[in-house]
């Protein structure tokens, strides 16, 4: 009798057992984030106009850089255009929070910098959009 109820309760437990699945494999590394600055930069409108024009990216997407009214709009390739915020006297961050550009005088007058994009990405296990992925480009050249 004792080995009937001992069968009994390990064929339940084993049932219990199988029922419960395996949770998803699955691993978060944490990227880089683009945050908006605690206290913006006041910037004069000489300083902003300093800095419009167009850029060539290390991607081959151009960027520009507009002055409207006491703004700064960056617009890549064939995007919206973003506002950007002064974050310091040569670095900007997009109100939406998808874009930071740093910009640096070179010796020779020209702009360079690195420009950080934030968009969606495809995961390759599921092939659904959702990730956030963070795209880094060079800037090359300044038109």
């Amino acid at each position: 009798m004792k080995r009937l109820i001992l069968c009994a309760l390990l064929g339940s437990l084993s049932c219990a057992a199988s029922a419960q699945s395996d949770p998803e494999a699955s691993v978060f590394i944490r990227g880089y984030q683009i945050e908006l600055p605690a206290k913006p930069v006041h910037l004069f409108a000489g300083d902003l106009q300093q800095y419009q024009g167009s850029y060539d990216l290390a991607t081959g997407e151009p960027m520009s850089l507009r002055y409207v009214g006491n703004r700064l709009m960056a617009t890549v390739g064939n995007q919206e255009p973003k506002l950007l915020v002064a974050a310091a006297r040569n670095e900007f961050v997009s109100t939406d929070r998808q874009m930071r550009v740093a910009l640096k005088r070179q010796d020779d007058g020209e702009y360079g910098g690195q420009v950080w994009l934030v968009g969606r990405s495809r995961t390759a296990s599921n092939n659904k959009a959702g990730k956030r992925a963070t795209q880094y480009a060079q800037l090359v050249s300044f038109r």
